[in-house]
């Protein structure tokens, strides 16, 4: 065998592995720029939606502020507000007891309409107690 012959099928076989390796190499690449494009591709779309979203969240919280700070407060509170108390809707027992000092009831008539007011069925009964305490 000739040096020729054997510089050739040396050459053949490094130019195998060469090529063997580099076509490893091709497809890791292309693997790995699938991930990599995949993983940019979900990292766009992320800030996208980060980016979209902010202005929307922040134009929600401020007409969210502006509609807590525009509506009554006493809206949602049980029973009737200091304005509506202030207004004329008084305590039924205070009324009697109002007309009672004003000279309208006598004592008998004071002592019934109060029976029949601490014994109505939508006072609680804790504040029959408090009523009948206090007089």
């Amino acid at each position: 065998m000739s040096w020729v012959t054997a510089a050739v099928k040396y050459a053949s076989i490094g130019l195998g592995v060469l090529f063997g390796l580099t076509l490893v190499l091709a497809v890791a690449v292309a693997l790995l720029s699938m991930i990599f494009s995949l993983g940019f591709a979900l990292f766009g779309i992320l800030i996208t939606l980060i980016v979209v979203s902010a202005p929307l969240v922040l134009i929600g919280a401020l007409g969210y502020a502006a509609y807590t700070l525009s509506s009554d407060s006493n809206t949602d509170t049980i029973g009737p507000s200091e304005n509506e108390t202030q207004q004329g809707a008084v305590d039924p027992v205070e009324q009697v007891k109002q007309r009672y000092k004003n000279g309208d009831l006598s004592e008998q008539e004071l002592e019934r309409r109060l029976e029949i007011e601490l014994d109505d069925p939508e006072r609680d009964p804790i504040d029959r107690e408090l009523e009948r305490g206090q007089n």
